[in-house]
């Protein structure tokens, strides 16, 4: 993986839009709001990435199981269009990332961003 330093939002959000698509073609991430609550409340899930506009029910819902379940969570920048278009899917506004590597990594890119938004547990969630 590239370990180039991130420098301005735009390109930190280009290498996060690139390691969700990659996190998908690999088959290590869920997409939709069941199939994602489904992979938290079974401890699947080791990051949960929340487009900017998702619906405030959608969040909400999902804020909470990952709160209960103390899941790695992040609202990320892109909209449910461009998430969509990052995991070559449609309008998709909930994600989970159900491999420890790829979690890492993703949220790593979103802090270096500075637009991580949501709650990060380091230590919770993330045993394989």
């Amino acid at each position: 993986m590239d370990n180039t330093p991130i420098n301005g939002r735009e390109q930190a959000v280009g290498k996060l839009t690139g390691m969700i698509g990659l996190a998908r073609r690999a088959g290590k991430l869920t997409f939709g709001f069941d199939a994602v609550l489904q992979d938290i409340e079974t401890g699947k899930a080791k990051a949960i990435l929340l487009s900017s506009d998702a619906a405030e029910r959608t969040a909400g819902k999902i804020k909470a199981a990952g709160e209960r379940k103390k899941s790695n969570l992040a609202v990320i920048p892109l909209t449910k269009v461009q998430l969509g278009l990052a995991i070559g899917r449609d309008d998709t506004a909930v994600v989970s990332i159900n491999d420890k590597s790829f979690a890492g990594r993703i949220l790593d890119l979103a802090r270096a961003g500075s637009f991580l938004e949501g709650k990060t547990n380091p230590g919770g969630n993330q045993a394989d």
